[in-house]
């Protein structure tokens, strides 16, 4: 056997546009998969937030069986309630509960009505709901943004578009840790849609932001906020352009 063709049992053995296509399937589909046994906690919890908005890390960490005998069942707004709420003069109260509403909707299945809720207008609700000065909206708000942007890259790109990636970006940097991490956890959700998502975040500035975020960083540090900046760190890697240089020549790679 000639040594051009044994080198085509061992390397690039299809053509480089099928292998292409093939590795960024299947990266796309690893970035998704490290956040999904996660993110379906995250959807089903049914805990109540008190005034000082639980973590997603300490709700995360409770048994789910502590967690629904903490929470008794109550009736849930409708997104239709929660659109008229905000869309008249609400109080804070009001705004609280109706973004607690759009939450609590996104996180009761495993295929929440995501579709309808960005059809129903929310995606600019909540971008702005990122900008009270109130915790507690923010927090709703930014859970909510979670599970939308965990879905498919049209859901993605409906917070995107709307103008999520500033004011999440804003409150990574100087919020509580409670908020910046469910913040942090949309925004790793974002980077790990695709190509635009990402630039679009390197373009907001994300780098610096996360740059201080790993100073943070020490043994007494938060570990579920440290699990998700690893994450959210792994989704923005500089070496997945590495990836599609070892797919072309040997010139390239």
């Amino acid at each position: 056997m000639s040594t051009e063709n044994k080198a085509k049992l061992y390397k690039n053995a299809g053509k480089p546009e099928d292998l292409r296509r093939r590795r960024t399937e299947t990266s796309v589909e690893l970035r998704k998969q490290k956040g999904d046994d996660a993110m379906m906690k995250r959807r089903n919890l049914t805990v109540d937030l008190d005034e000082s908005y639980t973590s997603a890390s300490d709700t995360e960490e409770q048994p789910k069986d502590k967690q629904v005998q903490q929470s008794p069942e109550r009736k849930v707004m409708t997104i239709e309630e929660a659109a008229a709420i905000l869309q008249a003069q609400p109080t804070i109260e009001q705004i609280r509960d109706a973004f607690e509403a759009v939450r609590r909707t996104l996180s009761r299945s495993a295929d929440p009505p995501i579709d309808h809720i960005i059809q129903s207008g929310f995606p600019l609700a909540l971008v702005q709901a990122l900008s009270v000065q109130d915790e507690k909206v923010q927090f709703e708000a930014a859970w909510a943004i979670t599970n939308i942007v965990s879905g498919t890259p049209h859901q993605t790109a409906s917070m995107v578009d709307a103008g999520v990636i500033t004011p999440l970006l804003h409150i990574i940097s100087i919020s509580s840790l409670k908020l910046a991490e469910q913040a942090l956890w949309a925004i790793a959700n974002i980077a790990g849609d695709n190509v635009r998502m990402r630039d679009a975040l390197f373009a907001g500035g994300i780098v610096p932001i996360l740059v201080e975020l790993t100073k943070k960083v020490t043994p007494n540090f938060d570990p579920p906020f440290a699990r998700i900046l690893a994450w959210t760190i792994s989704n923005l890697c500089p070496c997945w352009a590495l990836s599609y240089l070892t797919d072309g020549t040997d010139d390239n790679i």
